[in-house]
């Protein structure tokens, strides 16, 4: 997302949960540049290691002229590549839709594979909407209806290691060719108890980390594809990685290239993947070097899913004219890495948030007010319920800087012009 030039080195750092990978490129890139002079809102973690940023890929604009929507990539000095509105954009306009590259829940109220909540109290009406019952019985009216569906009773497990849940048999074959056939451990009890995956999905609950399962999701998807000859193994000076399929889009979300430290950092959690998973997924894709560059890249991309779902319930008392109330809630249930959407560059004031659609299997991104002709569009990396500071050491630490924007100084207790010595190494003045 956001990519910076340092002053130095002219060297790219693109902190943002939407980036792009850089290789060295001494060619002029060929899309639309725009000139800017030195930004003094941000500053940038000098322990980040930057690399140059190459071509725009032709098919991803291609993808996007194709499509329709009112969207252009462009390079600035200062943020790298953004999202810019190629014509006047109106408020609630939906800029694009797309379906994420994976997604993931771990609780077994929601489809391992599109999201949708299948807890006891979900219910679809006669209409087709998805209500949820807040405390009470479903109403007699809807419960005689031929057309009202209890969600939980057309669940069903994965056939073979009745652990995977989905919301029917369509989403349990769709999980099954996208990745599920590569993780599934199959009826066997020794497997299900493996000390290893207990201990993953312990850490995953408690920590609410969903982050090692995307990964896996993706693993599990290059194996595939690597069986299918679309992907293959390279070796560079920096260890093995691979190229092409869906590997070669995948990169295009990462632009601050992963370090020796992020090898380290993961050390524990790859030794649990690789003693749970080493015997269904080829050390081609299941080597440390590979591993940490996709957690590199879902770490700065992954999104969290907050889905608005409407709940029924008694209506208040003093409603003598009708029985029942609904109100709309934010569920907040799962994780995504989405493609289009990492292109976004981050604003503490965005003019565009993301919407989820069916539980989250696909997600749109509309505007917030009217964006103008050129204009950037912007989204918020980080929740609007942090206070400013809180907003500037999470920006910082997953994506490498310190915001100076006019709501974060404002709203901040501390006016530092530079960042905090624990996080960095150095004092911010006095």
């Amino acid at each position: 997302m956001i990519s910076y030039w340092s002053n130095t080195s002219r060297s790219v750092i693109k902190p943002g949960p939407r980036t792009v990978h850089h290789r060295r490129c001494s060619t002029t890139p060929k899309f639309h540049v725009e000139e800017e002079k030195d930004h003094p809102l941000f500053t940038l973690d000098p322990n980040q290691q930057i690399v140059e940023p190459p071509e725009l890929p032709e098919k991803l604009s291609k993808e996007i002229d194709r499509k329709g929507w009112p969207l252009e990539i462009r390079w600035t000095e200062m943020k790298g590549r953004g999202m810019f509105a190629n014509r006047k954009i109106h408020k609630g306009e939906v800029l694009l839709r797309e379906t994420p590259f994976v997604q993931v829940s771990t609780s077994p109220d929601f489809c391992h594979n599109c999201l949708r909540n299948i807890s006891k109290d979900a219910y679809t009406l006669p209409s087709g909407a998805d209500i949820v019952l807040d405390g009470i019985e479903v109403p007699e009216g809807l419960a005689n209806h031929p057309k009202t569906q209890h969600r939980q009773t057309l669940a069903c497990n994965c056939r073979d290691c009745k652990e995977e849940r989905y919301c029917g048999r369509t989403c349990e074959e769709e999980s099954w060719n996208h990745h599920h056939s590569e993780l599934c451990i199959g009826n066997d009890p020794s497997a299900k108890t493996n000390s290893s995956l207990l201990e993953l999905k312990t850490r995953a609950l408690a920590n609410d980390e969903r982050t090692p399962f995307l990964i896996l999701q993706i693993m599990a998807k290059l194996q595939i594809e690597l069986d299918q000859r679309r992907v293959h193994q390279v070796y560079t000076a920096r260890g093995s990685t691979l190229q092409g399929g869906s590997w070669d889009r995948l990169i295009a979300l990462d632009h601050v290239q992963y370090t020796p430290q992020d090898i380290l950092d993961t050390r524990q959690e790859y030794q649990l993947i690789s003693q749970i998973y080493g015997k269904k997924i080829s050390s081609q894709i299941l080597s440390h070097s590979v591993y940490a560059q996709i957690r590199s890249i879902v770490k700065k991309n992954a999104v969290s899913l907050d889905v608005p779902t409407v709940f029924l319930s008694m209506a208040p008392a003093h409603r003598l004219d009708i029985k029942y109330g609904t109100s709309m809630q934010g569920v907040e249930h799962g994780s995504i890495l989405p493609y289009y959407g990492a292109f976004f560059n981050h604003s503490c004031n965005p003019n565009t948030a993301m919407e989820p659609i069916n539980g989250g299997k696909d997600v749109s991104w509309v505007a917030l007010k009217e964006i103008g002709f050129g204009e950037e569009v912007t989204i918020s990396y980080v929740s609007s319920e942090l206070s400013a500071w809180e907003k500037r050491e999470e920006l910082f630490e997953v994506w490498g800087f310190w915001c100076h924007c006019p709501e974060c100084e404002t709203g901040s207790e501390n006016n530092w012009g530079s960042v905090p010595e624990d996080l960095i190494g150095f004092h911010p003045p006095q």
